[in-house]
């Protein structure tokens, strides 16, 4: 009677887990996924309300980036703009006040007494090749070096080798006597003059790159420059914009050079950050022109300088009214790589709420991040999972190698920057705009933004939380033991150091009386 009563149990019990695997065929794969790792949809779902909450802040955040914006008028690459075009307007007030068209090298380039030979292009090029003559000639006659000649220079040049650059044009048949008698500096050398070259180059490409942004500049900044001594001034305001009280100006910074060139900033300066405009602008006067025309020019400063310009007041402003209504794009100054180089960037009106990178940044959105970050790993650690499964201790993809969870460690530490990015931009609104110029619907673009935006933050913290996870087998294991069981390191060295005990074990038992053959293969 046991055991007949013993069977019919058994085979009830098998009737019933038939019963509950077709329960469970008939529920579907997503069900037998959710019984066999609710950890991935209790992570997901913890994801999911952190980066809905998270979300939620973004007015926050766009509000604490404007208390962080600078203005884009007081950056140091801005201001230092400004003063450089001084020297645009000058060049204009110049040639109008003297009826002249000079162009910037004749205004600001001077050469000391003696080497005014060095800012006429053609007759430099001619030193040079006469520099080359003697040269050539040295290494043909066999005589010491050019430089070491003297007043006995023209002795010793090949007779037929400066015919030829006669003859080609290179030097003036009259070249000795003018090199020899000449009251004119002509004592550089030749690696002298092609650096001379290369700044004075510089230079006129400086002042260009100045005037091919003068519309820019004009666009965006009202201008006055006025001369101290006949009044006379250019600019491109109306009398009423003149006379702009202190309280309608947005921006205002003065640049006042006395008859040597000297220069002082003007009164009033105004600004959202008054102390610190008046710090870069002092810093882009100390700084000044010369060493914007070129990284490398000690060459120049022996035999020449930079004029400053004289006797007059640079203004520029932005009115108050103008700044607060403008939509369209406003133009600033930003250095490029090479220090020769201002280009112009736009800069969209803060009335957009467009506010830069780096205010989000010094808001502190990127502790923020920080803490949401750890917050899920912690979580992924410490919360309990849901039907008592142990993921870390059971799932293959929970049990990865330790070398393997420091190098995805550093690689989420690496892609926090780029979605701090993307919550900048959507936070910003930049994000809603560049959607809205492709699917031409505000109200589906930023549908689209909000379902993008959760979708990559929940991906994101996700993955923290699956950090968690793997790491809460160092609380089952201790650290000694996860070490031995789940570093790589840990395992390889131990089979390292017993290959190199067998190999040296084989070596110092080696038989020479055998075969030589099998003792060194061996």
């Amino acid at each position: 009677m046991g055991l007949l009563k013993k069977r019919k149990q058994e085979a009830k019990l098998q009737e019933g887990a038939v019963s509950v695997g077709k329960k469970d065929r008939d529920r579907g794969a997503f069900y037998r996924f959710w019984g066999g790792k609710p950890w991935i949809f209790w992570g997901l779902a913890v994801s999911l309300a952190c980066a809905f909450v998270f979300s939620c802040f973004y007015g926050v955040f766009r509000s604490r980036a404007e208390i962080y914006e600078e203005s884009p008028l007081e950056t140091a690459d801005n201001i230092a703009w400004l003063y450089q075009s001084c020297y645009l307007l000058y060049r204009d007030l110049y040639n109008s006040q003297n009826e002249t068209k000079l162009d910037y090298a004749d205004i600001y380039l001077e050469a000391l007494e003696g080497f005014e030979w060095i800012l006429d292009e053609r007759e430099l090029q001619e030193y040079v090749n006469l520099l080359e003559l003697m040269r050539e000639s040295a290494r043909l006659e066999e005589y010491e070096s050019a430089e070491e000649l003297g007043q006995d220079w023209s002795e010793h040049l090949n007779k037929d080798l400066a015919s030829s650059y006669i003859a080609q044009g290179y030097l003036g048949e009259d070249f000795v006597q003018k090199y020899s008698e000449s009251d004119s500096h002509y004592t550089l050398d030749i690696e002298e003059c092609r650096n001379l070259k290369n700044n004075i180059e510089d230079a006129k490409a400086y002042f260009q790159n100045l005037e091919s942004n003068f519309s820019n500049l004009n666009i965006s900044y009202d201008y006055i420059i006025e001369d101290h001594v006949t009044g006379k001034y250019i600019t491109n305001m109306s009398e009423e914009d003149r006379n702009r009280t202190a309280e309608e100006e947005f921006f205002s910074l003065s640049f006042s050079f006395d008859s040597l060139g000297n220069v002082t900033i003007g009164e009033p300066v105004l600004g959202e950050n008054t102390a610190q405009l008046r710090k870069l602008a002092n810093e882009a006067v100390r700084k000044g022109a010369k060493d914007l025309i070129s990284e490398n020019s000690e060459v120049f400063e022996k035999y020449g300088r930079v004029r400053q310009p004289a006797d007059c007041t640079v203004t520029f402003a932005v009115a108050r009214s103008a700044w607060e209504t403008k939509t369209e794009t406003f133009y600033v100054g930003t250095v490029s790589s090479e220090s020769t180089d201002y280009t112009i960037r736009y800069y969209t009106s803060p009335s957009r709420n467009y506010y830069s990178f780096n205010s989000y940044v010094r808001s502190g959105i990127g502790n923020i991040l920080g803490i949401c970050m750890l917050a899920l790993a912690l979580a992924g650690c410490f919360f309990p999972v849901l039907h008592d499964t142990k993921p870390w201790k059971n799932e293959k993809l929970c049990s990865l190698p330790l070398e393997f969870l420091l190098c995805f460690l550093f690689f989420l530490a690496g892609l926090s920057e780029s979605i701090l990015t993307m919550i900048v931009y959507v936070a910003s609104g930049k994000a809603g705009g560049v959607f809205t110029e492709h699917l031409g619907k505000q109200k589906l673009a930023m549908y689209t933004v909000g379902v993008l935006n959760l979708t990559v933050l929940t991906a994101f913290f996700f993955a923290c939380w699956y950090l968690g996870v793997c790491v809460r087998a160092l609380r089952g294991l201790g650290l000694k033991e996860y070490i031995k069981q789940r570093s790589l390191t840990w395992r390889f060295f131990p089979f390292v150091k017993r290959q190199v005990i067998k190999a040296y074990r084989a070596v110092a038992h080696l038989d020479l009386t055998q075969d030589a053959n099998r003792a060194i293969v061996k």
